[in-house]
């Protein structure tokens, strides 16, 4: 957890990410902490194991690039499909500016992160220690598979991350800007600019209940 992570960092036997997989390096030292046994110990290391395999997504993600959340890792995953192509593509500026939902920001991040010389080793040590999971496109036959969909607005009838999972499950992608290559704009309750400039590309807009009416088995 949070809290055993801090404490293994302030004892500086974390510094990097790729440290916590040779956390068991430092067994004899953990087990001489307060509150630490051969089981909890044990416990922290089977912990570890079973995280050592990762989807594509989930990886980009947890590397902890800025401007780089869930929606934006879900988009660079399914561009790739794969982390040697990702690797290979991450200090490409015109490849990433071609990715549509992908904005200035996390652009300049991404290119920053792996243009620096410590990232860059850390995450070859990690590709040696995981094992990542290319990405799946979702097998899907609904009306929305293969669509790129924005939400805007206040959802009342779900949580905007449990919109954006359903729509993914149904083989959608999901991103935050509406453009000529967006399919669908679903709005809620005050919708404001994005709804706007969907009526101006003339980009089909959905209200909440039209969109789940739609995806009904």
């Amino acid at each position: 957890g949070v809290k055993q992570i801090k404490q293994f960092y302030d004892l500086n036997f974390i510094k990097k990410i790729d440290d916590i997989f040779l956390i068991n390096m430092h067994k004899n030292n953990i087990l001489e902490l307060d509150g630490w046994g051969d089981q909890s110990y044990n416990n922290l290391i089977k912990s570890i194991d079973n995280s050592k395999k990762i989807n594509l997504e989930r990886f980009i993600f947890a590397i902890g690039i800025r401007y780089v959340g869930e929606t934006i890792s879900t988009l660079l995953a399914k561009e790739f499909l794969n982390i040697d192509n990702f690797i290979n593509n991450s200090k490409n500026y015109e490849r990433l500016i071609n990715i549509d939902g992908l904005g200035p920001k996390a652009i300049d991040s991404i290119v920053d992160y792996f243009s620096n010389t410590l990232n860059q080793k850390t995450i070859l040590n990690l590709i040696k220690i995981l094992t990542i999971s290319n990405f799946r496109k979702p097998q899907s036959s609904s009306f929305f598979n293969n669509k790129s969909i924005v939400f805007t607005g206040s959802l009342l009838k779900l949580s905007r991350d449990e919109a954006k999972h359903l729509a993914r499950e149904l083989g959608a992608t999901i991103t935050s800007t509406v453009s000529k290559r967006t399919d669908y704009v679903i709005v809620g309750d005050k919708p404001g600019s994005k709804a706007k400039k969907a009526m101006e590309l003339k980009i089909p807009i959905m209200t909440e209940d039209d969109w789940l009416n739609k995806i009904k088995p």
